[in-house]
């Protein structure tokens, strides 16, 4: 499991190249061809996380309808029906919830539909009747009550660390996003893409004759001498970018592997009983991967023969 890793693909990745623009095109050609390897090394890894993660989600929703349905008061057989409910007419799959409601919040669907129809007032009333009986039922069973403040108050601790860790890192993948879009929105950049566009134009529209002919060759040719003129400049910057998103990317690593582990976290909690075990790992690979994705990036002005 060492070998599969975030850090450890992270490590195999080769470092990017100090001159793309000087390289020549079998050395381009060789380190994409690493990158192209292990980005689908990475993906074969993910695959393989997603589909152990997906069994034990399937496992654990199992185990949370057993659970729902032993609260819920359902007989076997009902909770049978429950772990299939797709199986189920609609009218059959009402009749399931509505026992379930009457047995763990003691209301029935036509109840709450008539709910819906009462005045403010009537609403008010209703709230009331319910909350003393409700409050009738804690008092009777506070054992439960004590159990579900726990569960509650666990989850909600451990939801709040999950945004905590998700706004900080969607910071970061915000942060490096927007600097490599401001960087394709350079001045020289937009100005090369001006005339990469007006050569398109001219090779679409009309007849090509000998001057045309012509002037798109010229075109072309000044397009080549911009993009060789302006490639060292971008993919240096492109670089840079790349090289803090990396530094940025392992920093944040034990993040994304914490995110695994609340989820499965929460999963467990649902279920009420834990089922395998937390996908360390997963989403930290993703986010190698989308940082794989983007190396390319350095040779976007490199031209053949260079």
């Amino acid at each position: 499991m060492g070998q599969v890793t975030p850090e450890a693909f992270l490590g195999k990745m080769p470092e990017l190249p100090g001159a793309p623009c000087g390289m020549k095109d079998a050395e381009r050609e060789d380190y994409l061809t690493k990158v192209s390897e292990i980005s689908q090394q990475i993906d074969d890894e993910i695959s393989r996380r997603e589909q152990a993660a997906e069994a034990d989600a399937e496992g654990a929703e199992d185990q949370m309808k057993t659970r729902m349905g032993k609260e819920a008061g359902l007989s076997d057989a009902d909770i049978g029906k429950l772990k299939n409910m797709d199986n189920l007419s609609e009218a059959e799959q009402a009749a399931l919830v509505d026992e379930m409601m009457d047995g763990k919040y003691n209301l029935s669907l036509e109840e709450i539909e008539k709910l819906k129809k009462m005045s403010a007032k009537g609403q008010e009333a209703w709230a009331q009747a319910y909350a003393k009986e409700a409050l009738a039922n804690a008092q009777a069973n506070p054992a439960q009550v004590r159990s579900d403040q726990v569960k509650a108050s666990s989850m909600y601790y451990v939801t709040k660390e999950l945004k905590g860790l998700l706004d900080r890192i969607g910071a970061q993948e915000s942060k490096y996003a927007q600097q490599l879009g401001d960087l394709d929105q350079d001045s020289e950049a937009k100005a090369i893409r001006e005339l990469e566009a007006k050569l398109r134009g001219m090779s679409t529209v009309g007849q090509v004759t000998e001057a045309k002919r012509k002037e798109m060759e010229a075109l072309s040719k000044k397009i080549q001498a911009a993009r060789k003129a302006y490639c060292p400049t971008y993919a240096a910057r492109c670089q840079g970018i790349l090289e803090h998103h990396g530094d940025a990317l392992k920093s944040m690593l034990a993040d994304y592997n914490r995110i695994d582990e609340i989820q499965f976290e929460l999963i467990s909690m649902e279920a009420g009983v834990k089922k395998g075990r937390a996908q360390t790992g997963l989403t930290g690979l993703k986010a190698v991967q989308h940082y794989v994705g983007l190396l390319n990036g350095v040779f976007k002005y490199c031209q053949s023969g260079d």
